[in-house]
């Protein structure tokens, strides 16, 4: 399994509130939608590199 890293990410407000609401409605933490988020935008840059 890979180490985990902290990173800072500079974001909208209206990005911010997003996830904000997003996370309270799901009962999910901002930072594991947001690493769930750019885990799926990394699995689709590979698939078209693949292609």
């Amino acid at each position: 399994m890979s180490k985990s890293v902290r990173v800072n990410v500079t974001m909208t407000s209206e990005m911010h509130q997003w996830y904000k609401q997003q996370a309270e409605r799901s009962g999910i933490s901002m930072s594991a939608l947001m690493t769930y988020a750019l885990y799926k935008n990394m699995e689709q840059e590979d698939s078209k590199k693949e292609k």
